[in-house]
């Protein structure tokens, strides 16, 4: 509906109903609502002049009070776009490589639009919990603008204070990274009294495991079922949430401008490691051996642990990419970080060699 319309009321009010130039969309709503001012029924009253007359109180139109009240919720919403989300970082088992495997599955939510972010990791350390941040951020461009609702997970709260005002002892390494996207947390009161404080976000983990993870799904990697999360979360911009006028996808596509900027670069997710290289040019990160390149021997090596890959620098260069294993004992080789080696120790024809033979 567009266009505009006046409309002569009750007394001195005079109104405007005026639609924004999208219909079905927040952005550049202005919303006016047409009233009538009627008597009010319960004003005293009295006969004059053989007259019924009553009081000279009157009131709103009990419909007119409803379409005000609508009026209102919609303005509400629309203050509301972009200033929040919920996260939820659970298990979940899939089928991986053939073998049932236990995985964690972090759940990013905006409050507003109710569009989530999905990713499947082999850990459910910080390191997956600063990364699912990071995927959601990108794929959802921005970030909100209010704050992020948490449990008091261990990945961001090492104490609950209590008697406090939701205060809580952070996690360092989690404050610096919501320093560097510049968000804030609310993090719900533990136990029965906060259950309902991020609903949204657990009810979208029930809607995403009974549509998409029942029965448990069967994948090489974890990456696979990852790009097929990603081809779900864009199927699903289609849905209608019960209650909501439009569609996801178009709610989201409303919220994008009221998300704040994401930074120039961002944060490293992983846990920084320093082990030394041994003589076989492997490293060994969480029990588990990994090759660089043969001339770091002897040195030791800045690593970042991430959730789904492990990566070793040279300084500020990045030599070496390995995808994380989660086995511990087994050892992962790129033949390439053999290669000077391997070149060294080749005779070519006419060296030396050759000479003293002859």
């Amino acid at each position: 509906m567009r266009g505009a319309r006046t409309a002569a009321c009750a007394g001195e009010v005079t109104l405007i109903w005026a639609w924004g130039a999208e219909c079905g969309t927040l952005e550049g709503m202005r919303i006016v609502v047409c009233v009538k001012h009627v008597p009010d029924m319960q004003s005293e009253r009295r006969f004059e002049g053989g007259r019924l007359v009553r009081g000279e109180d009157d009131v709103l139109n009990e419909l007119d009070e409803n379409a005000i009240e609508a009026a209102v919720q919609l303005k509400e919403t629309e203050e509301d776009a972009g200033r929040e989300a919920e996260v939820d970082f659970g298990e979940v088992y899939v089928i991986l490589d053939g073998v049932k495997t236990k995985c964690h599955m972090f759940v990013y939510r905006l409050s507003h639009s109710g569009k989530a972010i999905h990713r499947v990791y082999p850990t459910g350390g910080q390191e997956a919990f600063l990364e699912g941040h990071i995927e959601a951020f990108h794929a959802l461009s921005g970030i909100p603008t209010r704050h992020i609702r948490y449990d008091n997970l261990t990945s961001a709260v090492v104490q609950v204070i209590h008697g406090g005002d939701r205060l809580r002892d952070e996690n360092e390494r989690w404050v610096l990274f919501r320093s560097h996207y510049g968000f804030d947390a609310f993090y719900c009161q533990p136990g029965i009294d906060g259950a309902h404080e991020k609903g949204g976000v657990e009810g979208e983990v029930g809607w995403f495991r009974r549509n998409h993870l029942t029965p448990m799904p069967e994948v090489a990697t974890l990456d696979e079922l990852n790009d097929k999360i990603r081809a779900w979360e864009h199927d699903d911009n289609t849905r209608r949430i019960t209650g909501h006028a439009n569609t996801i996808g178009q709610d989201h596509h409303a919220e994008l401008p009221h998300l704040a900027p994401l930074p120039a670069d961002d944060f490293d997710p992983g846990l920084i490691l320093h082990p030394r290289v041994d003589r076989s040019a492997l490293i060994t990160v969480r029990m588990v051996k990994y090759s660089v390149p043969a001339h770091l021997i002897g040195q030791r090596v800045r690593v970042s642990l991430r959730a789904s890959c492990v990566v070793v620098f040279e300084g500020r260069t990045i030599v070496a990419t390995h995808p994380r294993l989660g086995t511990r004992g087994v050892t992962r080789v790129e033949l390439d970080h053999y290669l000077d080696v391997m070149t060294s120790q080749v005779v070519q024809p006419g060296d030396g060699r050759d000479s003293a033979d002859g």
